[in-house]
């Protein structure tokens, strides 16, 4: 599995879709939850963990239960500045957190995309 995350915005699905060379992605915006795993390509990760919160589900727990192996999953980073004040903002950011902690440690490879450049944080040896 390999895991770009970055900032909203920068770049990453298209940088994906290019090295790839794929066009074809899961985006719970406009796909049920239950076709993630249709998808090689899974874009903006932290809005299934809104979309499961929403829906009463503990994310971590029904994301863990996945297999993402062969997957390439997106993220936006939301983990950083203040803290929300909503509280279902502030649950979304702990859990996207706690995911992405998770993600890296699973995952072969992971970047951080900047601007539609690929910044190398983890790979494999």
């Amino acid at each position: 599995m390999e895991f770009y995350i970055g900032g909203k915005y920068n770049g990453k699905l298209e940088y994906v879709l290019n090295k790839y060379k794929k066009n074809e992605y899961f985006d719970i915006s406009k796909d049920s939850v239950d076709a993630i795993l249709d998808y090689d390509i899974i874009n903006n990760i932290d809005d299934v963990v809104l979309f499961l919160l929403q829906k009463d589900e503990d994310p971590i727990k029904y994301l863990k239960k996945l297999s993402f192996d062969n997957k390439i999953i997106i993220g936006n980073i939301i983990t950083n500045g203040v803290v929300p004040i909503n509280k279902l903002h502030r649950e979304l950011r702990d859990d996207v957190g706690s995911l992405y902690k998770y993600l890296v440690s699973v995952s072969d490879s992971t970047y951080n995309i900047i601007y539609g450049i690929e910044v190398k944080l983890k790979w494999m040896k």
